[in-house]
């Protein structure tokens, strides 16, 4: 019969530390810029479920403009990712598109289904409450209510990696996305 002896002990915590450069500037930490919309998940939150609603497309008003991709005039580049799924924008503030933009904006994500907007800081910085306002433009807000979302904010769901990511738009979560990804990373910010 053989006895097993378990040994449990603490190990020493390493930090990694960039040799190449001892300023005071370095050793302090910035604090995260957009820590406020770093995701909290409340075991005590419970929401009623989502209720039927009337909802009006702001793609089809965009049908009636006489160019429905007229918001994309400015653009430095448009790329599709595939030939059918996927556009990826440079050149475009979403933060400055009027009602007239925000109409051929949803078409074009309901055409492309996916949409990547680069350079959105501007949009970005405008914070939480912009975000609210131009999500609500596009139909009614509802809670993900297994996701996690920013503090005192069940409305927008939220996971943020990057400092400066782009913005992408969905057709398929119907959202519009202050995002912390790249297209080939997983970390986002969703406005639901």
């Amino acid at each position: 019969m053989s006895t097993v002896e378990t040994i449990t002990q603490s190990l020493p915590t390493l930090t990694l530390q960039n040799k190449s450069d001892n300023s005071e500037a370095t050793k302090q930490e910035e604090p995260y810029k957009y820590a406020h919309l770093l995701p909290v998940f409340p075991k005590d939150e419970h929401y009623p479920p989502l209720t039927p609603f009337e909802h009006t497309d702001p793609g089809l008003r965009a049908l009636s403009h006489p160019n429905p991709r007229a918001f994309l005039d400015n653009a430095t580049s448009v790329i599709d990712l595939t030939p059918r799924l996927g556009s990826e924008i440079r050149g475009v503030n979403l933060a400055e598109l009027d009602s007239t933009g925000r109409d051929q904006l949803a078409l074009e994500v309901a055409r492309r289904g996916l949409l990547v907007f680069r350079d959105q800081q501007d949009f970005i910085d405008r914070g939480i409450d912009f975000y609210r306002e131009w999500g609500s433009y596009f139909g009614r807000l509802h809670i993900h209510p297994t996701s996690g979302h920013p503090e005192a904010r069940p409305r927008f769901t939220s996971s943020t990696a990057m400092q400066t990511p782009p913005t992408t738009l969905s057709s398929r979560t119907g959202s519009g996305q202050p995002c912390g990804t790249r297209t080939s990373r997983t970390s986002s910010s969703h406005l639901a």
